[in-house]
């Protein structure tokens, strides 16, 4: 659906919508952000993939890095964030396409995951069905990633004791996570092997728990049949949850530390072709009401754009119009992982800018002379600003961070997967910099044909009996 307004209530609508100020957001020219997202790309290739082609791990991104150990615990879903960062790589490609940003994904990441989904059957003999796998298997199978894996040359996080070599269960969280980042490659490279590994994916969940909807739409995409007709959410009053539906409406809503099942839906609208506007609307609305919901919280001192909720402690929550617990009285640290709000607030920026009719037309009256777009664009940089200063000052973005006087102790140890998603970020401020939607780039750079990732080395494919 397409909503159409005369020129001079769609003058009217951006009116109302730039009316109230919104405090200038950092300097961050193109220049500048391409060297930090080249900075951070170094040091995460360099300390947390592996790429030694001595190691039959060899590939893989490690969540954790201290002290010149790759540290990892298989409890915390280490395989996410290689493809979050995969996926960061093919966005910085779109924004900056002679950066040699695919070229890192494909000579490492994208074979790491590739081979692991297709042969997987081969690779972990050992592994279980999971709690969540409604059928049990009874010998293994293909499209099977666990959550983590170790060739014995990691770390535990607790500890810091070497890890005997072995591999975790899987989960359906991981399943629409590789899903989605394959999903990404695939729509720049027409990669066969990475067609190929969404197929053996899907196949495996849907055997043994059922279709999953962004599985599902990543295989077929990549496979060329008909695309699942779900119907992606529209911007209502709703959409502005926890801060207006919390505050204003008095529904329980808890304040989220990130929102991937939102990622999600973005990348399968922006896949589709032309992201509608009552979509980026809605997506723009739960990034905003986000941030308006941490300025609540912070009633000690003003919120700084950046400072997200560590992601693993339970959150505030708005009970009968009030938030559970403030700054004042919570004991709960920063992370990085929320930069994800941030990022897709970015990525919708180009559509709403274009189309203020959207909210002028349904936003509640409490916050319709709101400047959404000014808001998110403040919130994107702000958030490559505050973490940009905490890399100056620890030497890495960290897992945890301080807030005031509350310490993030054993958690400032680096994390691939915040990387990843202050490179996200970068990059679709490159885009809206350049005045592009995310879509428009995707279309342009469809390959003629297609962009094969590099093979595993032959010491690697040997020491995995491939």
């Amino acid at each position: 659906m397409k909503l159409s307004l005369s020129i001079s209530s769609c003058l009217a609508s951006l009116t109302v919508i730039t009316s109230q100020a919104v405090e200038a957001a950092p300097n961050w020219p193109r220049e500048r952000l391409i060297s930090f997202a080249r900075e951070l790309t170094d040091f995460v290739f360099k300390n947390h993939v592996v790429t030694d082609p001595q190691r039959p791990v060899y590939g893989m991104t490690y969540e954790f890095w201290k002290d010149g150990k790759q540290v990892q615990e298989f409890g915390l879903d280490s395989m996410h964030d290689g493809a979050w960062l995969m996926s960061a790589m093919i966005g910085l490609h779109r924004a900056d396409p002679s950066g040699g940003w695919l070229a890192r994904a494909q000579k490492h990441l994208v074979p790491f995951y590739t081979n692991m989904l297709i042969n997987s059957d081969r690779l972990f003999p050992k592994m279980q069905p999971t709690n969540e796998d409604k059928k049990p298997f009874g010998s293994p199978i293909k499209g099977w990633a666990p959550r983590g894996w170790d060739d014995g040359l990691g770390f535990q996080k607790n500890g810091m004791k070497p890890i005997a070599p072995g591999y975790f269960t899987a989960s359906n969280h991981l399943a629409q996570d590789l899903a989605d980042a394959l999903t990404n490659v695939w729509l720049t490279t027409h990669d066969p092997r990475v067609a190929e590994a969404l197929k053996a994916l899907r196949e495996y969940r849907r055997d043994c728990f059922g279709a999953i909807q962004g599985v599902e739409f990543g295989a077929a995409l990549a496979l060329g049949e008909k695309m699942p007709g779900d119907k992606l959410p529209v911007f209502t009053a709703e959409s502005l949850n926890p801060f207006y539906t919390g505050s204003v409406l008095r529904k329980k809503h808890g304040i989220p530390a990130y929102d991937d099942g939102l990622a999600w839906q973005y990348r399968q609208a922006s896949a589709r072709g032309e992201l509608s506007p009552e979509f980026a609307w809605h997506a723009a609305a739960r990034v905003f009401a986000v941030a308006k919901s941490m300025e609540l919280f912070c009633d000690t001192r003003p919120w700084r754009d950046g400072e997200f909720f560590f992601d693993i402690a339970r959150h505030p929550s708005f009970v009968e119009g009030k938030l559970d617990q403030t700054a004042r009285t919570s004991k709960l640290i920063w992370g990085a992982r929320g930069v994800q709000l941030a990022w897709i607030g970015a990525a919708v920026l180009p559509t709403i800018k274009a189309h203020p009719e959207v909210w002028a037309k349904i936003a509640p009256k409490e916050l319709a002379s709101e400047n959404v777009p000014a808001r998110l664009e403040k919130l994107a940089l702000g958030s490559i600003d505050y973490w940009h200063a905490v890399w100056k000052e620890l030497g890495v973005i960290p897992s945890g961070w301080h807030r005031d006087d509350v310490k993030a102790n054993s958690w400032l140890l680096s994390d691939a997967g915040n990387y990843a998603h202050l490179l996200h970020c970068i990059a679709y401020m490159l885009l809206d910099h350049d005045g592009k939607a995310e879509w428009q780039v995707i279309q342009a750079q469809t390959p003629s044909k297609p962009l094969p990732c590099e093979r595993l080395p032959e010491s690697v494919l040997k020491m995995l009996n491939l």
